[in-house]
């Protein structure tokens, strides 16, 4: 109903309402407002000062209503939204990276936000709805969740090419002059004379062995390794990459995820005969998320970008 242009008559006929109802209904709304909204005369009706803003608003509020519904609706059926993904800290060092570049060339109408929180928050937060995804290993199972096992990996022990040279060892890790004992698996050294000759702790005697902060997968290695009788120091170095660099110094010996094997460049792999067990990095999401297109290609792409990130599963 247009109030510049308004006769009751006219105004009925569009909306399927009589003359009287129209009048009643902009009376009404006189009263309610506390203003005069038309001038009446013979010839018809003109929309007052008020009427006029009150016309415009109405307008403005209407093409709101559409803009809306076909927000909604693009976002129920296109790449677009926001969403978080929550990474446990330990992880955070090198699939947060990987996560940022890859998803951004790959959906670019999605804004992501990548939260790093420590490993016992992870499942909770999305729980609690402060993340839509989380990537954790070994994370807690809590009601309303979905855990997707996108991959197992475990800790293997680098040494840079040249240690690796200087020690007896060739460029696979092989070590000529100390043949498997009953037990070991094949071309892999006994553990303690392996460790034997590596860099170690001159107090103590024990072999130095540089991991990332809090990395579950050095841990796991580090519980087989004292299992084992084997005197290990572990150097805490804060990050992934940076046990690649202090490894590829020759400072230490390393442990890294052994499905990142195309990552350590440079570095050799060492044949210790421990071998822990693997552990399992997770996508959590709730049951009940919205599965809107945007939401459904964003965890197929995560689940793609996990798998890739642990290399080939490990049995």
């Amino acid at each position: 109903m247009d109030l510049g242009t308004l006769r009751y008559t006219g105004a009925g006929r569009s909306l399927g309402l009589s003359q009287g109802t129209v009048s009643a209904a902009v009376q009404g709304l006189e009263r309610e407002l506390g203003t005069r909204l038309l001038d009446r005369t013979r010839t018809g009706v003109t929309p007052t000062v008020t009427g006029r803003e009150l016309s415009q608003r109405a307008l403005e509020m209407l093409a709101f209503h559409d803009e809306t519904v076909d927000r909604v609706r693009e976002l129920e059926g296109a790449d677009t939204g926001e969403f978080v993904v929550a990474v446990a800290e330990e992880l955070a060092t090198w699939l947060a990276p990987v996560l940022l570049q890859t998803l951004v060339a790959a959906l670019p109408g999605i804004t992501l936000t990548v939260r790093v929180v420590r490993a016992p928050e992870v499942a909770r937060a999305v729980q609690s709805r402060e993340a839509h995804f989380a990537f954790a290993v070994e994370p807690e199972r809590l009601p309303d969740l979905v855990l997707v096992t996108v991959g197992r990996d475990r800790a293997r022990l680098f040494a840079s090419e040249v240690l690796a040279r200087r020690r007896g060892f060739g460029r696979s890790g092989s070590q000529p002059s100390a043949g498997p004992p009953g037990g070991s698996g094949p071309g892999r050294a006994p553990a303690g004379s392996l460790l034997a000759a590596l860099p170690a702790v001159p107090l103590d005697g024990s072999v130095l062995v540089a991991c990332a902060e809090q990395d579950p997968f050095a841990l796991r290695w580090l519980e087989d390794a004292a299992a084992a009788g084997l005197r290990v120091r572990l150097l805490h170095v804060g990050s992934v990459d940076v046990v690649r660099r202090v490894v590829g110094l020759g400072v230490a010996s390393g442990l890294l995820p052994g499905g990142q094997r195309t990552l350590h460049a440079g570095l050799v792999e060492l044949p210790v005969d421990l071998d822990p067990a693997p552990l399992s990095l997770s996508l959590v999401f709730r049951a009940d998320v919205h599965r809107t297109r945007a939401a459904v290609r964003l965890k197929d792409h995560l689940i793609a970008l996990g798998r890739e990130a642990c290399g080939s599963p490990v049995g």
